[in-house]
């Protein structure tokens, strides 16, 4: 009988380890994700100080235009469900995300965010 209780409880521990070990592996995959895209905002920000550099503080008319020379590619937002954004909506609007855009770029010389990248966090 006693060993009964004691294989129960073993039971029971290892399932309880098992579920908190489950929840923290699905935070560290959705704090990885967010590193991920804070690297790529950087590395998308970077790329545009660079052009603006290179042409006399202006701003390209899409980010289109940083590739393939400042950067290879667009990089990819990652949303907490693992499903990569790679769109581009050139917009005067930072509010103007829609489920598959990945990033926002301010356009419109009118707009107070000129020139800005906005990430879709959503």
């Amino acid at each position: 009988m006693k060993i009964k209780v004691e294989i129960a409880f073993a039971i029971t521990l290892t399932i309880l380890l098992l579920v908190l070990c489950v929840d923290k592996f699905f935070d560290l995959k959705t704090q990885a994700r967010q590193g991920v895209n804070d690297k790529n905002f950087t590395l998308l920000n970077d790329a545009l100080s660079v052009y603006r550099g290179d042409n006399e503080g202006l701003c390209p008319e899409n980010l289109e235009e940083l590739v393939p020379f400042y950067l290879e590619q667009i990089p990819p937002v990652y949303k907490a469900n693992g499903k990569e954004l790679f769109a581009v909506k050139n917009t005067s609007n930072s509010k103007d995300f829609d489920k598959d855009t990945a990033w926002i770029y301010i356009n419109n010389k009118a707009s107070q965010d000129y020139c800005k990248i906005f990430k879709n966090d959503r």
